[in-house]
């Protein structure tokens, strides 16, 4: 069973709202517990100072100059990579999610932690842009492979000491099946807007259609997990729309069977972050929300993991691709089993899965 605290959630996001500086839901946590929690949920760069212990301001400042130069060091190499995609003619691409968020939304980048960069691309550009990441020093990092169980890669680079940045490269907007064709990158580019902080100005998706894919991210790949970071993200994109764009969100949500998921996202960040949304753009997801979408299984934070898998077969057309998806959760590729499990034995490797398997699914 999943099980989110939400009198917690609430009491750290009024940390950043600058509402309180005590609650009884916090009470109890040491000043290392508290950092442990805001590192936790992304939020420890946004906390107002004035309301932490001395001793935490102090940590928090000290720890300002090497985010800011980590920063620095990433998005120099950002540079080179977006130039080199350029010189190479690959300007079909989206930046989108955390990044994208940073480099938009936020007053300063540094203020939105992240592991990775996300790219969207098409599957057919995929060996063009592995060549590219290759002749810049980029190693592909281990991950499982198919043609329905994952549909990313990831990208890695050694920087300057111990720093790396990980670039992921998505060919579909999320793994799960429902979702994966909710956006493609020509739906996206086509409203797309530049990302001016960079001098190649490469596009990220527009203030709609971030705020839908930052919902989707939220449950789609997160449903068992709720963190603060996420929320405020939707809550930087929401508060810059107008009449006009709620609408437009609102015709995209409907025809796109994502309402239920933008409302939960939407109602959700509202309760912690008391970001401005007009009561009729919820009245009106309220109503979309009722009719049956398939999305609507991430609103239960509990579905197993055989709900979702059997959501997955249900989205997948045809009885071959729906076939092909069960044998690529089950018997994934024997180089990445060997690896995953830590075996030479296939054979264990595959029994050690199912085993695995059994108990997650139990649970």
């Amino acid at each position: 069973m999943t099980s989110i605290d939400r009198a917690e959630l609430s009491a750290l996001a009024q940390l950043v709202t600058g509402q309180t500086s005590a609650s009884t839901a916090l009470s109890e946590n040491t000043n290392k517990d508290l950092l442990t929690r805001l590192d936790h949920h992304g939020i420890s760069t946004l906390v107002q100072p004035q309301h932490l212990a001395p001793s935490l301001q102090t940590e928090l400042a000290q720890r300002k100059p090497l985010m800011v130069a980590n920063e620095a060091l990433r998005k120099k190499e950002l540079e080179h990579l977006f130039s080199s995609f350029q010189q190479q003619g690959l300007t079909d691409y989206l930046v989108f999610k955390g990044t994208a968020l940073a480099y938009s939304e936020y007053q300063h980048p540094w203020q939105r932690p992240r592991s990775d960069t996300d790219l969207l691309i098409t599957k057919e550009q995929l060996h063009a842009f592995s060549a590219a990441f290759q002749t810049l020093g980029y190693e592909r990092l281990f991950s499982i492979t198919g043609e329905y169980i994952s549909y990313q890669a990831t990208f890695g680079k050694h920087l300057i000491g111990k720093a790396t940045i990980n670039i992921d490269v998505h060919w579909r907007i999320n793994n799960r099946q429902c979702l994966a064709n909710a956006y493609s990158l020509t739906q996206l580019l086509d409203d797309a807007a530049p990302l001016s902080a960079f001098s190649t100005a490469p596009k990220i998706p527009n203030q709609v259609d971030s705020l839908i894919i930052a919902c989707l991210h939220r449950l789609g790949h997160h449903h068992k997990e709720e963190r603060l970071a996420w929320l405020y993200d939707i809550h930087l994109l929401a508060n810059k729309l107008n009449a006009e764009q709620w609408q437009i969100m609102l015709t995209k949500a409907a025809n796109k069977k994502l309402s239920a998921i933008c409302l939960n996202g939407l109602s959700t960040t509202q309760r912690y972050f008391a970001t401005h949304i007009p009561s009729q753009v919820i009245d009106e997801l309220n109503a979309l929300a009722a009719q049956p979408e398939s999305s609507q299984l991430f609103l239960n934070r509990n579905a197993s993991d055989l709900a979702l898998m059997a959501n997955d077969v249900k989205s997948i057309n045809g009885l071959s691709g729906k076939v092909r998806f069960v044998i690529e959760n089950v018997f994934p590729p024997a180089d990445y089993m060997k690896k995953q499990m830590g075996t030479r034995s296939l054979i264990s490797a595959y029994l050690l899965r199912f085993w695995r398997g059994l108990k997650r699914l139990s649970g």
